[in-house]
């Protein structure tokens, strides 16, 4: 989600990481490799860097299972980490490929994992994910606001492979204060939102994503509807990032940390909506606005 932030596209399209024994950052290949199972009771820490337009590998050791997915954003300008899961009979290299060439056919060769969404900045955002071993693509659709170019197609695209046991030893995200759940016709949120980690269970019927933003005083959800629609007055957005989910699955989900501050949020979906020609979901009702006190 963004677009100040800014984001990708209003019309169909298509979030960078750390899962490396040593690296620093994407090489031509965009590889890293993970490995080893864990012992650990909690999730594995997993640091990502992104930059414009890359992303950077720290060293790690991470396991299948679940990991708390880390990311940095030490760019000019705001990003994400879309993390997608490379079907067994899919080359992850070829995913890469297309998606630096502008091609987001290829996504439909995976699944939807999540990530950190919105991330400001100088800001950081975690997310809790459960990595099964296979090969796994990251990807930043956001646009630049200069020429509205998406980073994936400015080559912020990398892939790295996750080994181990499937079951992984028992690990278990951080408390969780509620859910939030993606459903037909917008969000469900917990009474009493406030700085935490909540779970997000998309259970709409096609993937989507939870972006979360925060909206300048005397703003709504209206204003952002007409600012994504090109039909807000010129001037700055009516918004600001405050992170989120990416894009899950259908009947999956993910554990984000969110820090608030007092004042009114908006929830909403950049993910295609397959049912209305690949427009933005969030022209189709998946857009909840809320507050937060």
């Amino acid at each position: 989600m963004q677009r100040a932030h800014p984001r990708r596209h209003l019309a169909p399209a298509g979030m960078v990481a750390v899962l490396a024994l040593a690296a620093t950052a994407c090489g031509d290949d965009g590889k890293a490799t993970t490995a080893g199972p864990s012992t650990a009771t909690a999730p594995a820490a997993v640091e990502v860097v992104a930059t414009d337009y890359a992303f950077q590998l720290g060293s790690a050791k991470v396991p299948a299972g679940l990991v708390a997915l880390s990311l940095t954003n030490k760019g000019a300008e705001n990003h994400h980490l879309t993390l997608l899961r490379v079907n067994d009979a899919t080359d992850a290299d070829d995913v890469v490929a297309g998606r630096r060439k502008g091609d987001g056919s290829v996504e439909a060769r995976t699944t939807a994992v999540g990530g950190p969404n919105g991330v400001a900045p100088g800001a950081k955002g975690t997310v809790t994910v459960d990595l099964k071993p296979g090969s796994y693509v990251m990807v930043c659709h956001i646009p630049s606001p200069r020429d509205q170019v998406g980073h994936a197609e400015k080559a912020m695209v990398a892939s790295f492979t996750v080994s181990g046991p499937a079951a992984a030893a028992a690990a278990t995200a951080s408390a969780v204060k509620g859910t939030i759940t993606i459903a037909k016709g917008g969000y469900q949120v917990p009474a009493g939102l406030v700085t935490g980690s909540y779970r997000v269970q998309n259970d709409f019927d096609q993937p989507a994503e939870a972006g979360l933003v925060r909206l300048r005083p005397g703003a709504t959800a209206k204003d952002v509807l007409a600012f994504f629609s090109g039909q807000a007055p010129p001037g700055p957005p009516p918004f600001s990032s405050a992170g989120g989910v990416t894009t899950l699955a259908p009947r999956s989900s993910a554990v984000v940390d969110l820090e608030l501050t007092q004042g009114t949020y908006a929830l909403l979906s950049f993910s295609p909506d397959m049912t209305a020609g690949g427009a933005p979901q969030f022209l189709t009702g998946l857009i909840t606005e809320l507050s937060v006190t």
